[in-house]
């Protein structure tokens, strides 16, 4: 049977191909993913990956596992999402610049957290990070200066 949370340490795993960049993301040492894995490997009955080299590649077996974990990781998300969408549990997510915040959004976000039931999330971010969360689902609204819109967002 696998283990849901073996499955998420080896979707990070797998999109990183570094035992050590995977278990900085997850927050755990690097024997402990590597035995993590190594324990999914063995449930599964076959090599997930194999080294060329001192390079790391999927094997078969690896890369529908790393579909099938991140389809239950999507199928995941949405489902905690439409949840918290139909309980007001999901919040705004804003993404903005220090600045943008202390001078222009404060009164705006002062009267939306005390009238609303939404929670209100802020990221800090500059320009392009703002723009990269925006258009990655990251974050709900962006507010940055930009010279022209891509064509995937509105402006206002």
């Amino acid at each position: 049977m696998l283990e849901l949370g073996s499955l998420a340490s080896f979707v990070v795993f797998a999109e990183h191909m570094n035992f050590t960049h995977a278990a900085e993301a997850l927050h755990i040492s690097q024997p402990a993913l590597h035995t993590k894995i190594k324990k999914l490997s063995e449930s599964v009955g076959v090599p997930l990956y194999r080294k060329h080299g001192r390079r790391l590649e999927l094997t078969h077996a690896g890369r529908e596992l790393l579909r099938l974990g991140r389809d239950i990781r999507d199928l995941t998300d949405d489902f905690l999402n439409d949840i918290r969408a139909e309980e007001g549990l999901h919040p705004v997510v804003l993404v903005a610049g220090a600045g943008t915040y202390l001078y222009v959004l404060g009164e705006g976000i002062s009267a939306f957290v005390s009238s609303s039931q939404r929670k209100l999330r802020l990221m800090t971010k500059d320009r392009e990070g703002s723009l990269e969360a925006v258009l990655s689902g990251e974050a709900h609204v962006g507010v940055a200066p930009l010279e022209s819109c891509p064509p995937a967002l509105e402006s206002e």
